[in-house]
């Protein structure tokens, strides 16, 4: 039985695989598109924020998206930011939230959050998602992946991801030992075609 690694281990591995470009070839995906998720403890948030950043530099390969700051920026160009706080004041955050969907086209053949990212990418590049636990109520972990399945189809993709993923389920602000044992985190969802990042 191996040993379950910690997440500065699991962080030092990725850097590695990202900086020496091992992640954009692995063998044995038997056909399966590179997709990773790459979980971790809700406490270590800030943790894994600081070592994002060091992402971005040109030491590495990687196009980070935070899928949080993509939907403010959608809005405030369509003019909608201010609108949507202010719906949410009269209405409560579930409308809100539906409201915000429905200006993203989620799931649309023109959804926003996918056009940003199909608009961005670049060749050759790791694509990195983040902000997924802020924008819970807006976008589903599994849903932002399938979409991505036809634009990322060449690139690795690793989404960071707070809570749980066991390789069939994804369960957000979740920790594995509760999950186990008392079912605990935010309504889970199957999602089999991306690997955990171990």
């Amino acid at each position: 039985m191996s040993k379950i690694k910690t997440t500065k281990e699991r962080m030092q591995k990725l850097r590695q695989m990202i900086e020496s470009k091992t992640i954009n070839k692995l063998d044995g995906l038997g056909g399966e598109i590179n997709f990773w998720i790459f979980d971790y403890d809700p406490e270590e948030e800030y943790y894994i924020r600081e070592n994002i950043k060091d992402f971005i530099n040109d030491k590495y390969d990687v196009q980070v998206y935070n899928i949080y700051k993509i939907i403010i920026e959608i809005l405030e160009e369509k003019g909608y930011l201010k609108k949507v706080i202010e719906y949410e004041k009269k209405k409560g955050t579930d409308k809100a939230n539906d409201a915000i969907r429905d200006a993203l086209e989620i799931s649309s053949n023109n959804d926003k959050i996918i056009k940003y990212i199909r608009e961005h990418q670049e060749e050759d590049k790791t694509v990195i998602l983040t902000g997924i636990g802020d924008v819970y109520g807006v976008v589903r972990p599994h849903t932002i992946l399938n979409n991505l399945q036809s634009v990322v189809e060449r690139n690795p993709l690793i989404m960071f991801y707070p809570g749980v993923y066991t390789g069939q389920e994804i369960k957000l602000f979740g920790k594995a030992n509760e999950i186990v044992n008392n079912n605990e985190g935010l309504e889970s969802n199957n999602y089999y075609r991306a690997f955990r990042f171990e």
